[in-house]
């Protein structure tokens, strides 16, 4: 009689168990399949309300002040001054965790930023691989970032990449949605966190790097607790990447640019005014070949750093980690991950296809 007691209750506890986990599995699941859906909902809000501005600015631009520029009123405000409050609003109605907020070595964050700097570079030198192996398929695509920096003057690509885009970027993907993450796990909160990182800025050229410095930047976040230190790392490597290249060049002569591919043979030509001609684009050339010493450093440093700290890295596993062998599927089999990572994907192709 006690034998068979023990086998009834057995069963049913079994059975418990196994409806336990699915309900657990479950729930996990449905905030993975939020933040894709958040993440959706950031691009499509941005994307209407920029086509709605574009649409408009034309009828209004005469009547606006100098500052509301064509790329302020159809990128900067629907991005910044409308989505990102929105979402950001949207994440932090979620019960969080807060981070724990520590003093670091300046050691640690000078290492913090060569690996930042070293994973940008090597990010950016893939997607161009990339991007060189399509075009030899008859598909050329565009960088966007770089079109967009291109139409718009210093101060406002300086305000965009160094300003706005440090501050939203962080409150989103680290803030809002690490601090939705955390109890699942420091690993996991990193990972996702840069995924959807990666994938929100939408194109080919900023899709490797992004992931990677939403990586390096989500360790920074659980270690440090300082979200400011973390947008501070993130302007410099925008403020390194985007803005002083861009100053560099306009500081450059259109006549040495031009000339350039055929300098040497200019230099036997006509010495006295080849030499002229360097020397007064001397600073920016400079600063150039800085840029050029800073990017195998940074990859160099990147690479000794991560070896030699590889045994150092410790993530907390979260008061409510997933479960092994079951973590791909929590993380990617629920409607939000898959149908954002789907749109995503479709974009990018979209914009190699059709050049925007």
């Amino acid at each position: 009689m006690s034998i068979q007691a023990k086998e009834e209750n057995t069963i049913p506890n079994n059975k418990d168990n196994q409806n336990d986990n699915k309900q657990w599995h479950d729930a996990q699941g449905r905030v993975f399949s939020y933040l894709g859906f958040i993440t959706l909902m950031f691009t499509a809000i941005s994307l209407i309300v920029g086509s709605l501005a574009e649409l408009v600015f034309p009828y209004i631009s005469k009547s606006l002040p100098p500052l509301l520029s064509h790329a302020m009123v159809t990128t900067f405000i629907p991005l910044y001054v409308v989505t990102v409050p929105f979402i950001y609003w949207k994440l932090r109605r979620k019960e969080t965790r807060p981070l724990e907020k520590k003093h670091l070595s300046a050691s640690f964050y000078i290492q913090v930023v060569i690996v930042s700097f070293g994973t940008v570079y090597v990010g950016n030198y893939l997607s161009l691989g990339l991007a060189s192996l399509l075009a030899r398929f008859g598909l050329p695509s565009v960088n966007p970032l770089e079109a967009l920096l291109g139409s718009i003057n210093m101060w406002e690509a300086a305000f965009y990449t160094v300003i706005a885009a440090p501050i939203a970027e962080e409150l989103i993907f680290r803030k809002g949605m690490m601090s939705l993450l955390l109890p699942y796990g420091e690993k996991t909160a990193i990972f996702v966190s840069a995924l959807f990182f990666a994938l929100v800025h939408g194109n080919l050229y900023q899709l490797i790097y992004a992931f990677g410095l939403g990586c390096v930047l989500g360790y920074l976040y659980v270690k440090s607790g300082r979200l400011r230190d973390v947008i501070a790392v993130h302007a410099l490597v925008n403020f390194t990447g985007g803005v002083f290249p861009l100053v560099l060049m306009k500081q450059i002569d259109d006549q040495f640019l031009d000339r350039m591919e055929t300098f040497s043979q200019m230099m036997e030509q006509a010495p006295k005014e080849s030499l002229e001609l360097l020397m007064d684009n001397i600073l920016p050339l400079l600063g150039l070949l800085f840029l050029s010493f800073l990017t195998i450093f940074s990859i160099v440093g990147a690479v000794i750093i991560l070896l030699r700290n590889r045994k150092k890295i410790q993530l907390e596993r979260g008061e409510t980690p997933l479960k092994k062998g079951h973590r791909f599927k929590t993380i990617f089999s629920n409607p939000g991950v898959m149908i954002s990572i789907l749109f995503y994907f479709v974009l990018i192709a979209v914009r190699i296809i059709w050049k925007f």
